[in-house]
C-alpha cells in the first residue's frame, strides 16, 4: 500500500493498487456472481488476484541496502505501518460496544465463525492489548489483516536478507530460502490444516515481495508487451477456472504456483492497463484511490454500514445492517454499483474531513 512507496509517486502504479482496492470493495458487497463453467466471474474479478496483487506492489520500491539494515528497516515499517494502522484499529477497538447501540453488531449474528457480545472493562482491556499487539480480531476491522501481514512479511524478509547477506551464502539463496518457506507453510496449511493467522501467510507473502522487487527494481519490467499481456490473460484464465481462487487471509492456496505464477500473471494484466489508463479521468480517480488504499482497506466496511443506514432510511433495504459486510442485495446490480461507490468514497471523504479538521487544530 502507501507505505512502501517512495515520496516520488510513480502514475501507473498508484492505478494499479487502484484497480485492486476497487476490486476488493466490489467483492466484499455481498452480490452472488453467475457460476459459469467454462468462467471463474468472481476469479477473474479478483478473488484469484487482487490482494496477491497488493503485495507483489509492496515490494517494488524496496531496497537491498535497507533490507540488509533490519533494526533501521523494521523501526521505519513500525512508524509507517504499525502506528498507521493503530490510529485506525484502536478507536474501533475503543467503540465495541456503541457498535452494538448503532445496530453494526448483534449477538445473533456470526463473524469470523464467531459470536460476540459487548465488553466488561476486563475485556475491553484485553482487547485493547490484542490490538496493540496486532492480534485484534475486530470485525470492523475484518479487511486490516492485510496491513499486519504485509508488516510481518517485510520485517521477515528484511531479516532473512541480512542473514543471508552476513553468512555470505550468495543471492540466488534468499529466493530459494523464500520458496522454501512458502512451500511450507503451504504444506502445512493444506495437509495438515496448521495455519497461524497473520504469520503464516506472512511466511507465503515474503516470495510475493521479492518477486516484486526483483520485476520492478531489477528487471525494470515496462509492463507495455501485448503478447506478455495476452500470455499473462491465458494465465490468469486457466488457473482462476482450473484451480480456483486464492484467500491469503485464510493462507488458503493450492500450490507455489497457483500463488506466485498466478498473481504474477495477473500482476502484469493490471499494470498493462493501469499504464493504459495514465493521464485520463478514470485513471486520474484510480490514482487517487491508489494513494489512499490503506485508508479504503480500512474503512470501507464502515461505508457500507453508513450505506446500509441511509439505505435503510428511505426503505431501499430492510436490515442486514449488522451483517460483517453488507446486506444479501439478491443480483440486484444497482446496490452493487451504489455498495462499491460508497465502500471507495466515503473513506475518501473521512480522511479527507480528518485531515482538515487536523490541519485546522494545528494552524490554531
Amino acid at each position: 500500500m502507501n507505505n512502501t512507496l517512495t515520496k516520488s509517486r510513480t502514475p501507473y502504479v498508484d492505478i494499479a493498487k487502484g484497480l485492486a482496492i476497487l476490486s476488493v470493495v466490489l467483492l466484499h458487497v455481498d452480490y452472488v456472481y453467475p457460476k459459469l463453467s467454462f468462467v471463474n466471474i468472481n476469479g477473474m474479478l479478483g478473488w484469484f488476484w487482487h490482494v496477491p496483487v497488493f503485495f507483489l506492489i509492496g515490494g517494488f520500491f524496496l531496497k537491498d541496502e535497507r533490507l540488509a539494515n533490519p533494526v533501521l528497516f523494521i523501526k521505519g515499517k513500525m512508524k509507517s505501518l504499525y502506528l498507521l494502522a493503530l490510529y485506525i484499529y484502536l478507536p474501533a477497538t475503543l467503540l465495541h460496544n456503541a457498535f452494538f447501540d448503532w445496530g453494526w453488531y448483534s449477538t445473533e449474528a456470526v463473524y469470523g465463525d464467531k459470536i460476540i457480545a459487548e465488553w466488561d472493562v476486563k475485556e475491553y482491556a484485553l482487547g485493547i492489548i490484542k490490538t496493540l499487539l496486532c492480534a485484534g480480531r475486530e470485525p470492523i476491522m475484518g479487511a486490516m489483516w492485510f496491513v499486519y501481514v504485509l508488516l510481518f512479511a517485510l520485517c521477515g524478509y528484511s531479516i532473512i536478507v541480512f542473514i543471508v547477506n552476513k553468512c555470505k551464502w550468495g543471492g540466488y539463496c534468499v529466493p530459494v530460502i523464500l520458496l522454501a518457506l512458502q512451500t511450507a507453510s503451504c504444506i502445512f496449511t493444506n495437509v495438515y490444516g496448521l495455519t497461524i493467522p497473520r504469520f503464516s501467510n506472512a511466511i507465503s507473502v515474503m516470495l510475493l515481495l521479492y518477486i516484486g522487487q526483483q520485476l520492478h527494481g531489477k528487471l525494470q519490467v515496462k509492463f507495455d508487451n501485448p503478447y506478455l499481456l495476452v500470455a499473462a490473460l491465458l494465465i490468469v484464465y486457466e488457473s482462476s477456472l482450473l484451480t480456483g481462487n486464492v484467500f491469503l487471509n485464510h493462507n488458503s492456496f493450492k500450490d507455489v504456483l497457483h500463488l506466485t505464477v498466478g498473481s504474477t500473471a495477473a500482476l502484469y494484466v493490471i499494470c498493462y492497463v493501469s499504464k493504459k489508463l495514465e493521464g485520463c479521468r478514470i485513471g486520474k480517480w484510480l490514482e487517487l484511490c491508489g494513494r489512499e488504499s490503506f485508508y479504503i482497506m480500512g474503512l470501507h466496511i464502515v461505508g457500507f454500514k453508513l450505506c446500509t443506514m441511509a439505505l435503510m432510511g428511505i426503505g431501499v433495504v430492510d436490515g442486514g445492517l449488522e451483517r460483517i459486510m453488507t446486506p444479501e442485495i439478491n443480483g440486484n446490480i444497482l446496490l452493487l454499483l451504489v455498495y462499491t461507490a460508497c465502500g471507495m468514497v466515503i473513506p475518501l471523504i473521512l480522511i479527507a474531513s480528518f485531515r482538515k479538521v487536523k490541519s485546522l487544530i494545528i494552524r490554531k
